[in-house]
């Protein structure tokens, strides 16, 4: 949540205008943030929240991720990712049961392009704009970086709620559970 991609995009500004450095607690054990967001069918236009989910996990390696992509993600599914060498092998993969789920996978380059120049449907556009909503949220809510803390794990959580049911508001909470 604290680190750029590539040392590309903003820095952080204090309140005097002062790039600052975000400091880390040499205490505090490191936590990524994997996620997905399901695509609308090419022409669909809808009112309905792009369905997404949010996992924290200690460790962003081949074995991790192929664990949730197969508890997240239904085989035979398109998959949009960037050039992580975890994502290499995840056209097939066996689930815990030994049975191969394949997947179409395509890339985008991102030290390079966030499109791919020749097919611009290849993209993770939708998913960058999900974690920079995620990291706003955050930090206007208040949160702390590094660990694996409550705070962070419910704003995540309730992130993650409000995109898929389209929440916004905490009056448009309350008329949807009315219902």
């Amino acid at each position: 949540m604290n680190r750029r991609k590539f040392n590309v995009g903003r820095m952080p500004k204090n309140s005097i205008g002062e790039v600052q450095e975000v400091q880390e607690s040499q205490n505090t054990e490191e936590y990524w943030i994997f996620g997905g967001v399901k695509r609308r069918k090419e022409g669909k236009d809808t009112d309905q929240p792009l369905k997404g989910f949010y996992v924290m996990v200690k460790k962003r390696n081949r074995k991790t991720l192929e664990a949730e992509i197969l508890k997240h993600i239904l085989p035979k599914s398109t998959i949009y990712s960037d050039k992580w060498s975890a994502y290499n092998h995840i056209i097939a993969m066996k689930n815990h049961q030994g049975i191969w789920c394949r997947y179409n996978h395509f890339t985008v380059n991102h030290s390079k392009n966030f499109l791919n120049p020749v097919l611009k449907s290849i993209h993770t556009q939708n998913i960058e704009r999900r974690w920079g909503d995620l990291k706003q949220n955050c930090k206007r809510r208040g949160y702390r970086t590094g660990g694996y803390n409550s705070s962070i794990k419910q704003r995540v959580a309730e992130y993650e709620f409000k995109c898929n049911n389209g929440v916004l508001k905490v009056c448009d909470l309350i008329k949807k559970i009315v219902k």
